[in-house]
C-alpha cells in the first residue's frame, strides 16, 4: 500500500509541476492542464487501488496489476523527456512500480 501512495504522490507533485513550469516558463507545449489532470487522474486510482488491495479486497488485484504496468509506461514517458523534475519522477515511479508489481504478485501466492 505504502508503494503505491509514494508512486501516487510522486506523480500528483509531477502534475503540479508540469502547470506551475508551464506558467512560469510561459510553455509551447499543448494542454500542460490536460496533461496534469491525466497524471493526476491516474495517481488518485492508484490511490483508490491501493488501498483496496491493502484491505485485501481481492476484486482490486488485477486492477493494481494493471496500473502498475500503466506505470511503467508513464516512466519510460517521463524517462524519455526533457528536464530532471521529468527523469527523476520517471525513475521514482518505474522503480516503484515494478516492486509494487513483484510484492502485489508475491502476496497473492
Amino acid at each position: 500500500m505504502a508503494l503505491g501512495f509514494i508512486e501516487a504522490i510522486s506523480l500528483i507533485v509531477f502534475a503540479v509541476s508540469i502547470v506551475i513550469n508551464a506558467h512560469r516558463d510561459h510553455s509551447t507545449v499543448g494542454s500542460p492542464s490536460v496533461q496534469a489532470i491525466i497524471f493526476t487522474v491516474f495517481a488518485l486510482g492508484l490511490i483508490a487501488l491501493s488501498f483496496a488491495h491493502h484491505k485485501g479486497q481481492t476484486w482490486s488485484r488485477t486492477p493494481y496489476l494493471l496500473l502498475q504496468i500503466f506505470a511503467g509506461i508513464i516512466a519510460y514517458t517521463l524517462l524519455s523527456g526533457t528536464g530532471w523534475n521529468a527523469k527523476f519522477v520517471g525513475a521514482l515511479v518505474g522503480v516503484i512500480g515494478i516492486t509494487a508489481f513483484v510484492a502485489a504478485v508475491k502476496s497473492s501466492n
